[in-house]
């Protein structure tokens, strides 16, 4: 081993066996793994193992690999936003309660996206887009999507009126028409299934949200 790697594993590394030092490379060099990355003491490494030399040589790839993920973290996600049961729940209030309840429910998305810093806007009655960044939805999902059951406060006081929101998300780095297409499907999805809940794609993960009851698949 050279100075660097010494003070890589802050050890001399004389007769220590590199099991001790880190499990996953040890693993990747017994199966003959030639080319890796690891994470080695809170810094990421590329190694390469050549293996008719007994040779393993290490990269720091940090920097590069911080960028990266600094850069994902800004993929555009787009989401579509539809109210559940408007009309039917709107339907015995006049002109002036209608109009009344409107604003509060539009204040109520607004004020949610708002708290993310996502961007919102409202294409008609029961209808609203929302854009934000990968790190923004990853809060959104943090926080269980309360929107959910916040918009059931809005009429809460007329035993009739049941709105909920039906959202689908996708975030995929892609041109934005087809990361339209692709949050129309993920709604269509939440629509399907019954409504009052979201749908939001990652790639290829696709996670449900409903009644703050969280699934998974790929």
């Amino acid at each position: 081993s050279n100075s660097f790697a010494k003070d890589l594993f802050m050890s001399k590394l004389d007769r220590m066996n590199l099991r001790n030092i880190n499990e996953k490379v040890y693993n990747n060099l017994r199966r003959s793994i030639n080319s890796f990355t690891a994470d080695i003491y809170g810094k990421y490494f590329q190694i390469l193992y050549l293996p008719e030399h007994q040779i393993v040589y290490l990269t720091d790839i940090t920097s590069e690999l911080e960028l990266e993920m600094k850069y994902k973290e800004r993929t555009t996600a787009m989401g579509y936003i539809n109210i559940d049961n408007l009309e039917e729940s709107l339907a015995e209030f006049d002109v002036q309660e209608r109009a009344e309840y409107m604003w509060k429910i539009i204040g109520v998305i607004a004020k949610w996206a708002d708290s993310f810093g996502a961007y919102v806007r409202a294409y008609g009655d029961k209808n609203y887009i929302i854009i934000m960044s990968l790190s923004q939805l990853r809060q959104m999902m943090k926080k269980g999507f309360s929107i959910l059951d916040e918009i059931k406060t809005v009429i809460k006081m007329n035993a009739s009126a049941r709105i909920s929101l039906s959202i689908g998300i996708a975030c995929i780095d892609e041109s934005i028409s087809e990361l339209s297409k692709h949050a129309n499907e993920q709604l269509e999805l939440a629509e399907n299934r019954g409504g009052d809940q979201v749908v939001v794609r990652i790639d290829d993960d696709v996670t449900y949200y409903a009644k703050w009851v969280e699934s998974t698949s790929n």
